[in-house]
């Protein structure tokens, strides 16, 4: 018995002690777990506090410092705006969505503002959907403009900049590069997704600049151009201008040729150019009938701009293309004139016209050495003619 109470007191004095021990950490856990769940309660919570300007707050705030961390919806009076989101240290921070009378942002918040990524509606239709930066539209991201342009790229501090895929209202295409919200850089135009080129080439500022190539399909009988491939039907009146050279500030200026394919043949102009006009100088010329010339020539108008409207204009292009007259150069001066049918001059010519002295080998074995008038020879003037058998004939000016 004596055993059994020394035993039983023992271990009431151990479980004494042990629970002594016990009790006093466990009120000093119980303590801190409720401490912990009031402070946890005191922020997950909604609390509703008003401000001295009008604003208004409904959600978690921090009961030490007053601020809102945590989920909560913010009422700005002045600015008609509301935030419901994240916040920590009373900014937006985390995922939120603002509504402003402007629009509708949705997306992430850094420090309070937009950072990372976003859609942001606005009033007008227009959207976009990417990359923010310190409140700024910046990295990579869509953009759906009120007139149906949409726009896919790179963005600096809101405005495009880098690699970006535009397409325009009537379905053309660009995709290439842009420097401070302009097309610089390289970049190709398309008639359509997928389609044929309209425009390769150099572009600075929004224009073409530097070396490229532009393409036009015009339908004399249509006051809507189109634009696209190099080919021609010839069973349509459709035509194609191709210019393939250098462009300054939009305008045909420097080295360059251009093509006019029409269902009569084409006409192929290499040369140099000033502002969509040829400069008089060496040029060389291939006909629509397939007679080539190459020598001095000087501009001349072959077609109205009728062919060309405004429509064009209208899709974003620069004008000069809808304000080329397609003037082409003619021979005018000293060249030389391989004709389709096997005639070979050297000579002077005078607006397209062999006109002065010149030496012609036909095809038919004659020849003739002298003056020229209209195109023709002139056997009032000087000259020597020899035809194929050998038979020579010669003719002197009459002297007055």
């Amino acid at each position: 018995m004596e055993s059994k109470q020394d035993t039983k007191s023992c271990s009431d004095s151990e479980t004494t002690e042990s629970s002594e021990l016990g009790c006093t950490k466990s009120k000093r856990n119980n303590s801190d777990d409720d401490d912990d769940d009031d402070d946890e309660l005191s922020l997950q919570q909604p609390q509703m506090k008003y401000y001295p300007n009008g604003d208004s707050y409904l959600g978690a705030i921090f009961t030490d410092t007053e601020t809102r961390d945590g989920y909560g919806v913010y009422l700005s009076c002045a600015t008609g705006s509301s935030y419901s989101g994240d916040f920590r240290l009373g900014l937006r921070h985390g995922l939120g969505i603002l509504m402003h009378p402007l629009g509708k942002y949705c997306g992430d918040f850094v420090d309070d503002e937009k950072h990372g990524m976003g859609t942001l509606i606005l009033n007008d239709s227009s959207s976009y959907f990417g990359e923010f930066h310190e409140g700024n539209i910046h990295g990579r991201g869509t953009l759906c403009e009120k007139n149906g342009t949409v726009y896919v790229g790179e963005w600096v501090h809101g405005v495009r900049h880098g690699d970006g895929y535009e397409t325009l209202t009537d379905g053309s295409v660009y995709m290439g590069e842009y420097k401070e919200g302009k097309r610089h850089g390289v970049g190709t135009m398309l008639d359509k997704s997928g389609g044929p080129v309209m425009y390769s080439g150099s572009w600075n500022e929004g224009v073409y600049h530097g070396e490229g190539v532009a393409v036009y399909r015009v339908n004399p009988l249509s006051p809507h151009p189109t634009s696209g491939s190099a080919s021609i039907d010839v069973d349509s009146n459709v035509s194609t201008v191709q210019y393939e050279g250098s462009f300054v500030r939009g305008q045909l200026d420097g080295f360059g040729t251009l093509t006019n394919n029409t269902v009569k043949g084409s006409v192929i102009t290499k040369g140099n150019w000033r502002r969509n006009v040829p400069l008089p100088g060496k040029w060389r010329i291939q006909f629509a009938d397939g007679s080539i010339y190459s020598g001095e020539a000087k501009a001349d108008e072959i077609c109205v701009n009728s062919c060309l409207s405004d429509t064009f204009c209208d899709q974003g292009l620069p004008r000069n293309m809808c304000d080329w007259n397609l003037i082409t150069p003619i021979p005018d001066g000293f060249g030389t004139m391989m004709y389709v049918m096997g005639d070979l001059f050297i000579g002077n010519f005078v607006g397209k016209k062999r006109h002065g002295i010149g030496t012609c080998e036909f095809a038919n074995g004659d020849s003739w050495e002298g003056e020229w008038k209209d195109d023709s020879i002139d056997t009032d003037g000087n000259g020597t003619l020899t035809l194929a058998d050998g038979k020579v004939s010669r003719y002197c000016k009459n002297p007055e």
